[in-house]
Formats: structure tokens, sequence, C-alpha cells
């Protein structure tokens, strides 16, 4: 059983309102992770970690050119309230690469 099937569904949903292609899998690893960059400028990750009873967190970071952390948010949740936090990581990861 995935620790992310009780969110999948709404991270789903999500991710066609969005037009956002997940990944699930990293190195052998079960992972809920995105990565956005326009062309010419630094990267941003979205990942959220596997819930822990009814907690979420969605981490959202800015890698500078090389790899190094340039700025990093985390939004706490719950499986009610994922969608919008998406959304809010989304906006905050956008912002960051305008």
């Amino acid at each position: 059983m995935s620790p992310y099937e009780t969110i999948d569904p709404t991270i789903s949903s999500w991710a066609v309102e969005n037009s956002i292609q997940w990944l699930t899998e990293y190195q052998g690893t079960e992972v809920r992770t995105f990565f956005l960059q326009l062309e010419g400028k630094e990267k941003v990750q979205i990942w959220i970690d596997p819930p822990s009873g009814t907690n979420l967190i969605i981490h959202a970071v800015q890698y500078r050119h090389g790899g190094k952390k340039r700025n990093s948010k985390d939004f706490p949740c719950t499986a009610s309230t994922l969608f919008k936090s998406l959304d809010k990581a989304l906006d905050t990861a956008l912002k960051w690469l305008l």
C-alpha cells in the first residue's frame, strides 16, 4: 500500500487542473514531486512528504544554478486543505521564477 494512497486522488485532480506532471518515483523510492523551470531561470522543486497521520507538509525550494538552495518555504496542511495548499505552493514558486 502506498503511503500516498489517501491523498493521490487530490494530487491527481490538482495536477490536471494545473497541467502539472507529478513524478512518483526517485531512485527506487516512492515520491510525489515536480519541478518548474522557465528558460534560463533557476529551478524550483515542490514535493509532498509522505503523510504522517492526518498531517502533511508540502515543500517548495528554489535552487541556484549549481544546486544550492536559494529560497524555501514549507506549507503544513491536512488532506482536506491539500488542494488549496498546493495552490499556495505553486503561487510561491511562480513568484520566485518571475
